[in-house]
């Protein structure tokens, strides 16, 4: 067997697979609120080239933000626009969490993490033992990639929609997707 760089993916494969998917994906997320925003303004490059010189995801997230806010307003997508602006953002957290972290089993039956930032700036000396482990599961890490589709979905939809009422389409079969909650960092 090939050795990896996160043994405990090796006792927790399927959760290890899905938060691959999670991180991997979530520069699509990025380049569909572009894609939005470029056809909300229809401008797509300097949507593209604004956003995507912009260094850091939340940066590039506020700058799509502050490019598409005014275009989505005009065309009554405001609203929809900001709230999957919000998504994006409660996304790119799950993301920043599991892309900063430590992975462990700890032996619970569950896969382990620590967000090693969270700890990083006290002024104590680092114990590894000591810093608090958070737990997720192939439910819990499901209904996260259920989420980061669902935030998808918004993009795709306000962008088709943006293109129907500037009359560069003449329909699309992109509904807008029913609201999905928001799901929690890690089991509680």
């Amino acid at each position: 067997m090939t050795e990896i760089i996160l043994p405990a993916f090796i006792d927790f494969p399927e959760e290890g697979a899905i938060i691959g998917r999670l991180l991997a994906g979530y520069g699509e997320l990025e380049f569909d609120l572009c894609q939005a925003v470029g056809q909300a303004k229809n401008d797509f490059d300097v949507a593209y080239k604004v956003m995507f010189r912009t260094p850091g995801e939340k940066a590039r997230i506020d700058v799509g933000d502050a490019l598409g806010r005014t275009a989505f307003t005009d065309i009554g997508l405001g609203d929809i626009f900001s709230e999957a602006v919000a998504d994006a953002h409660y996304c790119r957290k799950i993301r920043n969490k599991y892309a900063h972290c430590h992975w462990t089993d700890d032996y619970s039956g569950k896969l382990g993490f620590v967000v090693l930032a969270d700890t990083a700036s006290k002024n104590q000396e680092f114990n590894l033992a000591a810093l608090p482990i958070y737990h997720v599961d192939t439910i819990l890490l499901n209904e996260q990639e259920a989420y980061f589709k669902y935030v998808q979905r918004e993009f795709t939809y306000i962008n088709h929609e943006a293109q129907k009422m500037a009359g560069r389409i003449s329909s699309h079969v992109h509904s807008r997707p029913k609201k999905v909650g928001r799901p929690e960092f890690y089991i509680p």
